[in-house]
């Protein structure tokens, strides 16, 4: 979920220019909810590949959280 400090903002859309978007490096830190959100930004901006890196990722925090 992606938080904000305006509250007016909260659920609502903005546009934006495709050229006008940074990816950002995964941190190697990342918790499963931090992933979770850019699995969301990734579909809303139709990125199949950051989807499918994301997604092993969201995997391999996964397992290792499982043991």
């Amino acid at each position: 979920m992606v938080k904000s400090d305006d509250e007016k903002m909260v659920g609502t859309t903005i546009g934006m220019m495709d050229e006008k978007i940074e990816k950002l490096p995964l941190q190697k830190t990342a918790h499963e909810e931090q992933i979770l959100s850019l699995i969301d930004l990734a579909l809303l901006t139709k990125d199949e590949a950051w989807f499918i890196e994301l997604t092993a990722e969201l995997k391999r925090v996964q397992d290792k959280k499982q043991g």
